[in-house]
């Protein structure tokens, strides 16, 4: 998916990706932040002698099993907490509701700076007193803040590792979900493993995909910690989070007819 959100940007905006310095590499860091993974892919844009680009794959990093679907199950927890809810916990059918409306309050909260203060969340009763037996509580703007923005995108050093905790859970029948739920931590170490004399990677752009930057504000607490790291480079593919796997797909499918520029690099 990163790959394909390289070519579907790469379709659209090849002449001002080299429009500075035509003669100078690219190093273009790929963060594909979905609903439940995170993935990052290193890609290296040059052009040969000829004016014809060469795009090459430099590094991929771990599937890791981390997104926005974190982001909402951890709102619900403490909102679920408030509501009080008889024998403490939601059952099955109820806190997936409170995971989607909390879902919709993280979407609304953090699209930008003029997001409501707070946000109101219902969960329906059961049995015949449906309204009486409803089950309400608000989250903040701050605590949602905190809780994704902070929680998921903290401000870290770019030598920051992922806290590695004991497996529990279903992480013990080897499915390998993330223990560190820190995506700038995992962010700086792949940069840091595919450095070179001990030195991280200091990537010239990054290029954005999947649905959870659609939020103005995570976007801004990303590039402020890579910023951090790197200096002011470019933000890319803002525009086009969501729709851009699909459309880079489509874009890979001419490449193999021989229309475009391919992405090469070893397995």
């Amino acid at each position: 998916e990163p790959q394909a959100a390289f070519y579907d940007f790469f379709s659209v905006h090849k002449d001002t990706l080299f429009a500075d310095d035509a003669s100078a590499d690219r190093q273009i860091v790929v963060v594909d932040v979905g609903g439940g993974t995170t993935d990052l892919t290193l890609i290296n844009a040059a052009v040969d002698t000829t004016g014809e680009p060469i795009l090459t794959r430099v590094a991929v990093g771990d599937h890791i099993l981390l997104g926005g679907d974190n982001m909402d199950m951890t709102l619900a927890r403490v909102a679920e907490q408030r509501m009080k809810v008889p024998g403490g916990r939601l059952d099955a059918a109820r806190f997936s509701q409170l995971v989607q409306r909390c879902r919709i309050a993280k979407e609304v909260m953090l699209a930008d700076e003029n997001a409501p203060d707070t946000w109101k969340l219902v969960v329906p009763g059961r049995g015949s007193g449906l309204i009486r037996s409803s089950l309400t509580t608000e989250l903040t703007r701050e605590e949602v803040e905190e809780l994704v923005t902070d929680g998921f995108f903290p401000v870290v050093s770019a030598t920051s590792k992922p806290v590695r905790k004991p497996r529990t859970g279903l992480a013990q029948l080897r499915l390998p979900f993330e223990s560190d739920t820190g995506i700038t931590r995992h962010i700086a170490a792949f940069l840091a493993r595919h450095g070179q004399n001990s030195q991280p990677i200091r990537p010239d752009a990054v290029l954005l995909n999947g649905g959870v930057f659609n939020s103005q504000m995570l976007r801004k607490r990303l590039m402020q910690v890579i910023h951090s790291w790197c200096g002011e480079i470019p933000l890319l593919g803002e525009e086009r989070v969501e729709l851009a796997v699909a459309r880079g797909a489509a874009v890979f499918g001419l490449v193999r007819h021989g229309i475009g520029s391919r992405i090469g690099g070893g397995s």
